[in-house]
């Protein structure tokens, strides 16, 4: 019983943390909070990468999935320290350089809706 009851919990939680991200992403993300686009860059880089290592290893890629896996990977290694450059100065009470808050605004909006 405890752990049906345990489990309904995380479910719930799950799906209003879930909507919540989503809703996110719709607004304005100029007006998001510096710490909360970069945890949300960061979920988004996180997500990605696991997709990439799982059909890395998928047999039998055409070519154009091939390709596609290649600049995923590109975009990847571009991104990354982007992030961790704006989550460092958000963490430690700073504004974050433009270039950085553009890049993981542009990484948002084409990666999060991406399937």
């Amino acid at each position: 019983m405890k752990t049906i009851r345990a489990t309904s919990i995380l479910f719930i939680m799950a799906l209003i943390f879930g909507g919540g991200l989503c809703a996110t992403v719709n607004v304005d993300l100029s007006k998001m909070d510096s710490k909360d686009i970069g945890a949300l860059a960061m979920t988004i880089y996180n997500k990605r990468y696991a997709e990439h290592l799982n059909r890395a290893e998928l047999p039998n890629l055409s070519n154009a999935e091939k390709q596609d896996l290649q600049d995923l990977k590109g975009v990847l290694i571009d991104i990354y320290p982007h992030i961790k450059s704006y989550n460092t100065v958000t963490d430690n009470g700073f504004d974050p350089s433009a270039a950085d808050r553009q890049a993981l605004m542009n990484f948002i909006r084409n990666y999060y809706y991406r399937e």
